[in-house]
This record gives structure tokens, sequence and C-alpha cells, in this order.
């Protein structure tokens, strides 16, 4: 036997399957470290790496660069070789130059992997569509969930299972600050804890106002379902303007607040719509259990019942474990296995104008949400709120279940199977000078 049969032997069975392939890394922050310093754990050394590009090579950080004399650190896109079927791993976020770099590798058959949620969320079906002209092969496991292995999931479920839904808790971010403030620390605390944990960037207003959400729940979509990303319509509340208040709402009702999204199969004009809502779940709820930075995402299938699975979402660690986790498949793939990942994506369905009334959640029993709001027009006294509620209620077609009075504050339930109509409420609400707190009441 050959002495390099024989290393090559001892790398699988050290790392647990086939040798990880030589790789192009394109990053190398928060995340990109951290892969790194996976990578060289698991093999003693970085030469995996045969390039690396970053804005700056001089910065300080946990990870070290390789000896950039060496000639393996670049600075400028155009100068990462990631062409001739080349393994890229992405963690630069944004769309450029990722975007660049992905339409290059692609297209010289090579496999990109990246953690970038607004990349295949913008462009996926165009990077799919390269890949299989190409005979590349984009992956993106890292890109939704942190460590959670939903993508995975959703793959490796055979059609006849027949998704229903899927609803998850899918920004570590938004949910550890969450978390903070149920056990009592203000916004800014909670934000400031956030940042030094590296769970929130300088800017986390993707995260706290629901986009980063919006585009992790559009890849599923696109996964499940075949629905190109771009192509779901997503209604989406985060949790600001005040997410002191809405802890303090749950509070008062025994409750606790939880970001979730959720997807339903395309509806019979072939739409397929999306929702990301801050929601009240019982404390003794699964989704209550989801604490920090973790994520929960549940599956509900016709013949195949509900299928959970939960896992950090955030930070460095957990995110450089899932493109670790990818980066094996591909080594999977390249030894002749199946490689978890590697079947071919998503067809690529034609979708239609939407039928205006055609949002009923049909197959889905009418769901309620807890609404809270002065019980006077701000600035007229004299004015009582609840017949004006009880107008805009009836025009929209929208059950009023309960009523309460609480400290000047009027407390309701309404129920309805038309969600969006619920959000027309909340803005003719507002446009009245109110500012209701609107919490869906979740499914345990």
């Amino acid at each position: 036997m050959s002495s390099a049969v024989e290393a090559a032997r001892t790398e699988e069975a050290r790392q647990g399957g086939p040798p990880l392939p030589p790789l192009v890394l394109a990053g190398c922050g928060t995340v990109g470290g951290a892969l790194l310093g996976l990578i060289r754990e698991g093999r003693g050394s970085d030469d995996l790496v045969r390039s690396i590009l970053v804005r700056d090579p001089a910065r300080e950080r946990p990870e070290p660069l390789p000896d950039p004399d060496g000639g393996r650190v670049v600075t400028r896109p155009s100068e990462l070789p990631v062409e001739g079927g080349r393994v890229v791993v992405e963690a630069l976020g944004g769309i450029r130059p990722a975007l660049g770099l992905a339409r290059r590798t692609l297209a010289g058959g090579g496999t990109f992997i990246t953690a970038n949620k607004s990349l295949v969320a913008e462009h996926g079906t165009e990077l799919e569509a390269l890949a299989a002209k190409s005979g590349g092969r984009l992956a993106f496991e890292a890109a939704v969930g942190g460590g959670m292995p939903v993508v995975r999931l959703l793959r490796d479920l055979p059609d006849a299972a027949r998704v229903r839904r899927i609803e998850g808790i899918l920004n570590g971010t938004s949910n550890y600050l969450l978390d903070e403030l149920h056990a009592g620390r203000s916004w800014s605390e909670a934000l400031q804890s956030a940042r030094a944990l590296g769970y929130a960037e300088a800017d986390p207003s993707r995260d706290v106002d629901g986009r980063d959400a919006a585009d992790k729940i559009r890849l599923l979509a696109w996964v499940a379902f075949g629905v190109p990303p771009a192509h779901v319509r997503v209604t989406r509340r985060g949790i600001l303007p005040d997410p002191e208040a809405l802890v303090a709402e749950a509070r008062a009702l025994g409750g606790v607040v939880r970001l979730l999204a959720r997807v339903d199969p395309p509806d019979g004009a072939g739409i397929c719509r999306a929702r990301v809502e801050p929601c009240l779940v019982p404390r003794d709820s699964p989704w209550a259990d989801v604490r920090g930075a973790d994520n929960r995402a549940r599956v509900s299938t016709a013949r195949a019942g509900t299928l959970s699975v939960s896992g950090p979402g955030a930070g460095g660690q957990a995110t450089a474990l899932s493109l670790l986790t990818d980066l094996g498949d591909e080594a999977l793939r390249r030894a002749g296995g199946s490689g978890g990942l590697a079947r071919p994506v998503f067809p690529v369905r034609t979708i239609v104008a939407p039928d205006p009334d055609s949002s009923r959640a049909e197959g889905h029993p009418a769901e309620r949400w807890h609404l809270s709001l002065e019980g006077k027009i701000p600035g007229h006294p004299e004015i009582e709120v609840r017949p004006r509620l009880e107008r805009i209620l009836a025009r929209a077609d929208i059950r009023l279940v309960d009523v309460d009075r609480d400290s000047g504050r009027l407390r309701t339930v309404l129920e309805t199977r038309h969600a969006p109509r619920v959000d027309l409420v909340g803005e003719r609400l507002r446009a009245l000078a109110l500012e209701p707190r609107l919490l869906r009441l979740a499914e345990r």
C-alpha cells in the first residue's frame, strides 16, 4: 500500500468519513474564522484551505490567518481562485461580492457552500439552474437555523410524506433578546449581551424586524414545495417597535413571546404564503422551551406525522459546524457515496397572479390573536375605542371572541381564517394614533 493511500485512510478514519476536499474560503470573520479553527482542529493544520479572501489581512482575529507571505491570503474577490471545479465556502454575507463568486464557482462546475440566506433567498433559483447546467452543486444547510438541521430534514423527506406546514423559531438573535427581556433585563442590556456573545451584529435590524426569518422561511418553502424563494409572499412583523411592551403583555397573560415563522403549501393559485410574527405561547409549550439563541422547527406532514428539529441558531461555531457538515457531504459525494444533500434541488414552478381572497389557510382551523390597546383615543378621552374596534372587525369579517378591560387598556381575542385581515386591523388602529399590541396565539 502506498504512503499516500495509507495517509488518506488514516485521515478518513480520524474524521469518521472521507477526507475533506481542498477548499477556497471567502471570508474569515466570525463564521469563516470558526470554520478555519474547526478544520485546524480536525487536521492539525490549515493546509486544506488553499486560498482565503479577507478585506483586511492585518486585522486581529481570534483565529489567525495562514502565513500571508505564502500567497494564500487575497483581498480582492477577482483574485480568489474559484474556477475549475473547486469547492468554495462563502462566509461573507450580503449579496456582493458573494453573488459573483457563486456564479464563477458554479459556472465552472464547482461546489458553492454558503451560510448566506440573503444570497440564496434572492438568487437561489438562478444559482441552482447554473449548477444543474454545469454539473456544479449549491449547498446551504448553514443558511437556515445555524446548527439546526432543518434543510437536511426537508430534503431527506420523500415527496409522499406531503408537508402541510413548516413553522419555527428561525432567528437566534431575536429569541435570545426576548429571553433576556423575560428574565427582567432591559432592551439595551439584552442587546449589549447579545453583541458580546456574538449573537447580534452592530446593526441587528434584520434580526429584530423579521427580515432574517423571512429569508429563511422562503428557503424552506423552496426546499419543501419547489416554490422559488422570490415568489413566496411573506407577511412580516418583527418584535419592534416595543419588544419590552410585548413581553410585558405576555407576562400579564401568563405566557411567553416567541418570534415564529411559518409557511403553508401553495394554494390553488400556486401562491405560497408565509408569515413572520411575534406569538404568545404557553409557558409549558415546546416553543417556550427554546431558550437563548437556539432555534426550533416543526414540520407537519400528512403521512409522517409531525417532525421537530432544534439546535443553536446564532453564533459563529454553530454556523461553522453546518458549513463543515456540507463539506463532509461533498467529501462523501466525491468518494462515491450519496452525500446527504447532493441530489438535485427543486423543481421551479410557474407562479400565477394571486387570487385577492385566496389567503385562507385551507385545511387549518381558524386562528386566534390577542389584541391589547388603549381604551380611549389619545387626545380624545371622551371617545371610546371599543365601538370603533367592533366596526373595524365587522368590516374585516373577524370574530370578537372575548373582551376585557384592565387598567385602562382594552384586551380582546380575535378569531379568523383570514390572517392578512388581522394585519389590516392593526394598520387601521395605528391610523387612529393607537398602539396595538398584537400577538398570535400559537399552537403548542
